[in-house]
């Protein structure tokens, strides 16, 4: 007799169908090694940039402002699928400020879930999706931080994990290479990055006029 329970044997269902969804509409990955840069002129000159297979990447970006154009900036001209998982049901993508950000939709892969590392797991596992941004609020235990990092390494993605909130220095993922704030001064229209982890800069400033070009967000209530 199976000692599985029967709400494990339900979520590993749920969680197989969700992949093979996902995946059939996703091409095939080799193993050819790639970097993620960012698009705004700022960036590239930024010390954690770019991002590279392994690493596993904090965001700390509350709703609001286009903050989330900062992270998003690196996926311009990708030519991989990338999963981008979030839960915020009043925060929709709108894309065609996406498409004149640079964003070819057709490689990105939207999946609402609460609970990603129990209905997506498959996810994690394999090298379909070279890239996979979690858009959450909801807390990870160390034992899930250590388990994203050692899928990160094992199977050379990048994982964005990108917070509604803004992290603190003496309190946070020690599995996360990298750790950024993103702050956006109103008075000032500039947007500040503090780099909490993985270098030595520790703030860059962009202005607003590079950032503010677009919607890419929309909220629905």
């Amino acid at each position: 007799m199976s000692s599985e329970k029967p709400l494990e044997k339900k979520n590993s269902q749920r969680s197989l169908g969700l992949f093979e969804l996902i995946s059939s509409y996703a091409s095939p990955q080799t193993k050819n090694s790639f970097e993620l840069y960012g698009c705004l002129p700022s960036l590239s000159s930024a010390l954690f940039s770019p991002f590279h297979q392994g690493q596993v990447v904090e965001w700390g970006i509350p709703y609001g402002k286009n903050g989330r154009c900062i992270p998003l900036s690196f996926f311009r001209n990708i030519s991989f699928p990338v999963a981008w998982i979030y839960e915020h049901k009043g925060l929709r993508v709108y894309p065609p400020s996406w498409k004149a950000f640079g964003i070819n939709l057709e490689q990105f892969f939207f999946v609402e879930s609460k609970q990603p590392l129990q209905d997506l797991k498959p996810l994690f596992l394999c090298r379909t999706f070279p890239v996979i941004v979690m858009d959450i609020s909801s807390g990870l235990f160390q034992k899930h931080k250590a388990f994203l990092k050692q899928k990160a390494h094992q199977h050379e993605k990048i994982i964005f994990i990108i917070h509604p909130f803004w992290m603190r220095k003496d309190i946070g993922n020690p599995y996360a290479q990298v750790r950024i704030n993103v702050f956006f001064h109103f008075f000032k229209n500039v947007f500040s990055l503090d780099l909490l982890k993985g270098g030595q800069e520790q703030r860059l400033c962009i202005q607003s006029d590079e950032v503010f070009r677009y919607e890419l967000f929309r909220k629905y209530y």
